[in-house]
C-alpha cells in the first residue's frame, strides 16, 4: 500500500515550460504572504495572469507554488484556474501564466 507521500508524488504533473521572457507583468493584482498576481501577457497579445513569488521567498515557498500549479494541470472546473505554461529557469524566480479569466476574480 502506498503511503500518503507517494500517493501525493504520483499525481504531481509537470508543466509545459516557456522561454525565460515570454511572459510580461503589467499590473499588481493581488499580492499574498510569498507570492504575486499580476496581469500581463504571454507573448506580445495573450492576456494572462502571472504568479511568483515574492523577493526573499525562501526555497520551501517557491516549492509550494510549483507544487501547487502542478496539481491544478488538467483540472477542468469554471470557478479554477489551470497553469498554462511556467518559466523556471534560474537565475529568476519561477512564473507560471493562467488564462486570464474575463469575469475577474472571485476573491475580489
Amino acid at each position: 500500500m502506498a503511503s500518503h507521500g507517494e500517493k501525493g508524488n504520483q499525481r504531481l504533473r509537470r508543466i509545459t515550460s516557456v522561454q525565460p521572457g515570454a511572459l510580461s507583468y503589467e499590473e499588481l493584482v493581488k499580492e499574498g504572504t510569498f507570492s504575486r498576481i499580476y496581469a500581463g501577457k504571454l507573448g506580445e497579445s495573450c492576456e494572462a495572469l502571472v504568479k511568483t513569488v515574492i523577493d526573499g521567498a525562501s526555497l520551501t515557498q517557491v516549492a509550494c507554488l510549483l507544487q501547487d500549479a502542478s496539481l491544478l494541470i488538467g483540472v477542468s472546473h469554471q470557478h479554477i484556474l489551470a497553469p498554462l505554461l511556467a518559466n523556471t529557469e534560474l537565475p529568476g524566480p519561477p512564473e507560471i501564466a493562467y488564462p486570464h479569466p474575463s469575469k475577474g476574480n472571485l476573491k475580489m
